[in-house]
């Protein structure tokens, strides 16, 4: 009975963010957003060096700003039909996955969980971002470019 019980709550929870979401994506994070991230420090429990936590999101914003401005060039030659060069990622997912903090002892330090957490979110909407500037720098499939390559013949002969 409580096993039913428990799978009706989580059929409900499962309708209510189906409902909410209406089929909409949720935009990805930005360096505002990450730039503004207050987290909750910890006095009594460990927590994370809030030095090392602040150098990695000041990093983060710095890929979020590189990002958001090839975007915004991407969407620009995407009407003018003009290439966008490739640039260098700054940090990536996998270097915030990776990044490891020293935890405080006897000192203030920040929510492990909740730095966790937000990191999490930080990490998907990297790879977002990436993935969708991505498809917005490959043209659709069957396109023809505009400008022929070297050695490429502009009309069939």
């Amino acid at each position: 009975m409580e096993i039913l019980i428990g799978l009706a709550a989580l059929l409900a929870l499962i309708l209510v963010i189906i409902r909410k979401s209406n089929g909409t994506k949720k935009p990805p994070i930005t360096a505002d957003e990450v730039a503004e991230k207050r987290f909750m420090p910890r006095k009594i429990r460990q927590g994370y060096d809030s030095e090392q936590v602040t150098e990695l999101l000041k990093t983060v914003v710095l890929e979020l700003r590189r990002l958001e401005k090839e975007r915004e060039q991407l969407q620009k030659a995407d009407i003018l039909r003009q290439p966008v060069p490739v640039t260098s990622p700054i940090i990536t997912p996998e270097q915030v996955v990776n990044q490891r903090f020293t935890v405080s002892q006897f000192r203030p330090g920040l929510d492990q969980d909740e730095v966790d957490d937000f990191l999490d979110l930080v990490v998907v909407d990297l790879r977002r971002w990436t993935s969708e500037n991505e498809q917005l720098r490959t043209p659709a499939s069957g396109e023809i470019p505009e400008t022929p390559q070297y050695g490429t013949p502009t009309t069939p002969g």
